[in-house]
């Protein structure tokens, strides 16, 4: 269905399809724009049976005087009148001053106008309203391209409206409110893609998703990146295939399987899956750096010369038989948890309970005595039980009750001229 022109009755029909939803309920709102309404009526003046019916309208585009832009002006001439499709909902006239109130055959629509004498229509109060980006909700968006569809109070409904939008009104940005899916006839190259927060919006990209140089902001991320580089900031990415890009404060879910041949860096990103991430360092081609990553790490598919280095706040790591070449080093708190890497591995920063044992508790305070014996030799002449007291040779016992940890020999003077210690 679409408008049409009765040249006999005079009377322009508009089906209600033809407008934008406004509102459902608690009453449906409709809404036309008079802009458009205007090239409408034109195109149906010019086509071979349009051209002979009398002229349906003037028309007075927006006019700018003194740095102000005045709305534009709708009046239909003629005898021509108004029909909306019959129903219980009302029609919003947007965008200019018009008679179409005063020329609507009455039913039961509602038909309500904004004339006012010094109604002005500016550019900027347009763009001022997206607020630099533009607004989608595949789900319970709008139709549509022409203002106010695209702002926070009535987002499109589209990617590809979003997109004509944005180039319209010179924006980079676009806002999800909703699950989308991008797709090889979305050219988002370049752009800002943002969600509301990244449990709320995913954003899926289909093979040959055209998103080459995109920021992610908010989102959770998952589908085929097909080798184009991004920024990925506080979002979620879950499986992620032909992965090109850096991460800041991401977190990364399940497999990301790494491509390309420019450096991916991660800073200050964690693992939100349970049992930890997976990254598939795609064979060879790239460097790839790891900063400040919490959580657990499994790595595999690597078999160039690049560098893998991976820093860690806390976490475990695990490096499969595929991680064949390179050089790999780890530092930071995190426990190996399996190794069966045969690549050039350097794990000597990593720090961990065997680590710390092995540094700390076992390293020797002086002589042959490690830290735990020390402790053993001091907790017995401090706690355990004393034998021998007031004679030359004084037994400490351990606390384990078992162990004579401290035998010490003195002289008459009570000096002591030999100590045994046991602290094994």
């Amino acid at each position: 269905m679409a408008i049409t022109i009765d040249r006999t009755t005079r009377v322009i029909a508009v089906p209600k399809a033809d407008m934008t939803l406004v509102q459902s309920s608690p009453i449906e709102i409709r809404e036309l724009d008079i802009s458009a309404f205007h090239f409408i009526l034109r195109d149906i003046e010019d086509d071979e049976e349009g051209i002979y019916i009398p002229t349906t309208h003037n028309y007075v585009a927006p006019i700018s005087v003194g740095g102000v832009t005045l709305a534009l002006i709708f009046e239909l001439i003629n005898g021509y009148t108004v029909t909306f499709e019959d129903g219980s909902y009302a029609v919003n006239l947007a965008g200019g001053n018009s008679n179409i109130a005063d020329k609507t055959n009455f039913n039961l629509v509602s038909v309500r106008s904004t004339n006012s004498a010094g109604l002005v229509q500016s550019r900027e109060i347009e763009d001022a309203a997206y607020g630099g980006k533009v607004y989608a909700d595949l789900v319970g968006g709008s139709g549509g391209t022409l203002y106010p569809v695209g702002t926070p109070q009535q987002p499109c409904n589209s990617i590809e409206n979003a997109i004509i939008i944005a180039e319209l009104r010179g924006f980079k940005t676009i806002h999800f409110e909703s699950d989308a899916t991008a797709n090889s006839s979305h050219d988002l190259d370049g752009y800002t893609l943002e969600g509301h927060n990244p449990h709320n919006s995913t954003l899926t990209l289909d093979t040959g998703a055209m998103v080459d140089g995109a920021n992610f902001i908010g989102l959770r991320v998952t589908g085929d990146l097909s080798a184009a580089g991004g920024t990925f900031t506080n979002c979620i990415l879950d499986e992620i295939t032909m992965f090109n890009g850096n991460c800041f404060k991401c977190h990364l879910d399940n497999n990301l399987y790494v491509v390309g041949s420019n450096d991916v860096v991660f800073h200050d990103c964690d693992a939100s899956c349970p049992n930890g991430a997976t990254i598939d360092c795609g064979g060879s081609g790239r460097n790839i750096g790891i900063r400040n990553f919490n959580g657990g790490l499994t790595f595999t598919n690597k078999t160039g010369p690049e560098e893998l280095v991976v820093l860690m706040n806390s976490g475990c790591l695990q490096f499969a038989n595929t991680v064949t070449n390179g050089d790999i080093e780890a530092t930071g708190v995190a426990r190996l948890v399996s190794n069966e890497s045969t690549a050039n591995n350097n794990f000597e920063g990593l720090v961990n309970h065997e680590k710390f044992n092995e540094e700390f508790f076992n390293k020797n305070v002086e002589s042959n005595t490690n830290f735990i014996q020390a402790l053993r030799l001091v907790s017995a002449t401090l706690l355990g039980k004393v034998t021998g007291a007031g004679t030359p040779t004084i037994t400490f016992e351990g606390i384990d009750g078992t162990t004579d940890r401290v035998i010490v020999v003195t002289d008459d003077d009570g000096n002591r001229i030999d100590v045994t210690l046991d602290g094994d």
